[in-house]
């Protein structure tokens, strides 16, 4: 929601399919014009494409590390700062950009148990990636939120942690919520007007 962008709080939404979870982030982020890379989960969700992994050049045969979406999301530059000749910035400096980057959308995030590896980018903004030698450090513009159907009811997800919820402010999502008046209150929070429905 716009209060945890405010405040830079990490989300998990958390209610049975159909509440407007995820298109609650996509208006969000949409309205305030922040960058979104986003994925869902399954079972069969590797750690490489969340964390990076290997690929093979079809060209060169040569295998070449590739980052996964978290550390594109965390480390965002549309501005190309963290590229600019001689103008390395510290792991400090990226951590306070605000340019530097991204809402990380992660639907269904307990259909798969590779949620958990998020922790460390959570808790210090620092993620040792796969490959062993790189590591990606999350801009002050970087911003995770997860969806979570409950487990249950035919839902066979993973139970998440305590270390990883006490990472995010946990938002509930009742029951079915008509899109007009989705709209509304999602309005109400960018504007700060309140409007009688």
């Amino acid at each position: 929601s716009l209060r945890n962008r405010q405040f830079h709080e990490h989300q998990f939404s958390t209610g049975p399919t159909g509440t407007a979870k995820t298109a609650e982030q996509y208006f969000v982020t949409h309205m305030i014009g922040e960058p979104l890379f986003a994925m869902t989960l399954d079972e069969q969700t590797p750690m490489s494409e969340f964390h990076g992994g290997f690929l093979k050049d079809p060209a060169t045969g040569e295998w070449n590390f590739l980052s996964g979406i978290l550390g594109r999301a965390m480390m965002y530059d549309p501005t190309g700062l963290l590229r600019q000749p001689g103008g390395r910035l510290t792991a400090a400096e990226v951590r306070r950009h605000p340019q530097i980057g991204a809402t990380l959308l992660v639907n269904e995030g307990n259909a798969s148990p590779v949620l958990e590896s998020i922790n460390p980018a959570l808790d210090d903004g620092v993620l040792s990636l796969s490959d062993g030698h790189h590591s990606a450090v999350a801009g002050a513009g970087f911003h995770v939120a997860v969806t979570i159907n409950p487990v249950g009811d035919g839902y066979l997800g993973y139970p998440l942690t305590g270390a990883l919820r006490s990472r995010a402010q946990t938002v509930e999502h009742a029951g079915d919520i008509p899109e007009d008046e989705l709209a509304e209150i999602l309005l109400d929070q960018l504007t700060g007007v309140t409007r009688h429905l």
